[in-house]
């Protein structure tokens, strides 16, 4: 941490939701609350920061959460900036980071439980963590976020609870053999105070868009791919080649990606005529993103229809959209219909651009 992908601030606002909350826990002598004294520790592997990033010197403060839990690096082999240089080697990379973290998680456990450092719970998104932690305790919670392969079938049956984000996670559990009774289903959420926040008029919050401040802002805020899968940038974009003939007033504003995903976009907006009105913020820090959102007048999320996206996904930008008070217009997807309604938000037909 940080890192430039959505589940880097769920999961700190997981860990500060943890720390802040009236937690009962057994340790030794007596109930303690994590509210009163109990102590979280995130645990995450060693990575290079990247360049974007080399700056930060407070996570707390990049991500808008209160210091009221520890965050413990471990070590790890993170061959990844060598990939820059040689990107066939992207995948070895991966296995080598993740086997050491995996490795040094294993003896961080090990000797924390020896030592009765340990003496409450292990909750971890990873069902291979979630087996090394059950050599050592029966307390481990999983949590997840994709589609249940077999490791994390297995890794279910085994822990003391599971909490999947969405309903279709939890059927597809249930349907490997998983209890139901065993399953709670949580959505993501967002910080709602962080959006009242913000109370500066629009056209103040434009300024910094370099955008005419009477324009139409059609506004999409995240990261361009999920697991190397396209998140429905081009049929936005091919939509909004549509919408500027008939309202040339609109603009399309992408907060999120980096440069070169504005490359990769841009034979689309050429071809469309539509560079100019196009614009680009590339990343910026999870506090900023309340101020960016409520500067448009219409947020989009065209996610494509895939089986990880109608299945497995609860999006932290559906949840920051809910919050900004800006209409929305969404894909037509199972997993969307779980917290949205036409009350709402406006459904279209994913991967159709005319629809959107």
């Amino acid at each position: 941490l940080p890192t430039e992908k959505a589940h880097g601030m769920q999961i700190m606002r997981m860990c500060g939701a943890f720390a802040a909350a009236d937690i009962p826990h057994a340790a030794g002598s007596g109930e303690q609350k994590a509210g009163s004294g109990v102590g979280i520790t995130l645990v995450v592997p060693f990575r290079w920061r990247t360049k974007m990033f080399r700056n930060i010197t407070d996570v707390f403060a990049y991500y808008g959460t209160q210091k009221k839990f520890r965050i413990l690096t471990l070590p790890s082999l993170d061959l990844f900036p060598l990939t820059k240089f040689l990107p066939i080697f992207d995948k070895i990379a991966f296995a080598l980071q993740y086997g050491s973290f995996l490795f040094f998680c294993f003896v961080f456990l090990a000797i924390s439980y020896k030592l009765k450092a340990i003496s409450s719970l292990v909750y971890t998104r990873d069902s291979r963590i979630a087996r090394l932690a059950l050599r050592f305790t029966k307390n481990v919670f999983l949590e997840l976020h994709t589609i249940p392969q077999a490791d994390d079938v297995y890794a279910a049956r085994h822990v003391r609870g599971v909490v999947t984000v969405t309903q279709g996670l939890k059927t597809a559990l249930v349907e490997g053999g998983i209890y139901a009774e065993k399953i709670l289903t949580a959505p993501d959420a967002v910080n709602a105070a962080a959006y009242a926040a913000v109370t500066a008029p629009p056209a103040e919050l434009r300024k910094r868009l370099h955008v005419p401040l009477d324009a139409k802002l059609i506004g999409y805020a995240g990261r361009l791919k999920t697991f190397e899968q396209e998140k429905g940038i081009p049929e936005l974009i091919e939509a909004f080649a549509i919408v500027q003939k008939i309202h040339a007033d609109t603009w399309l504003v992408i907060v999120g990606g980096d440069a070169a995903d504005a490359e990769r976009y841009a034979p689309f907006l050429r071809e469309y005529g539509i560079t100019s009105r196009v614009h680009f913020v590339g990343h910026v820090a999870p506090v900023e993103v309340p101020a960016y959102l409520k500067s448009f007048d219409v947020l989009a999320a065209p996610f494509p229809k895939t089986a990880h996206y109608e299945i497995a996904m609860s999006p932290l930008k559906i949840f920051e959209y809910m919050a900004a008070s800006r209409p929305m217009v969404v894909a037509d997807l199972p997993s969307l219909r779980e917290i949205l309604s036409e009350d709402s938000a406006y459904f279209f037909e994913p991967g159709n651009a005319q629809s959107l």
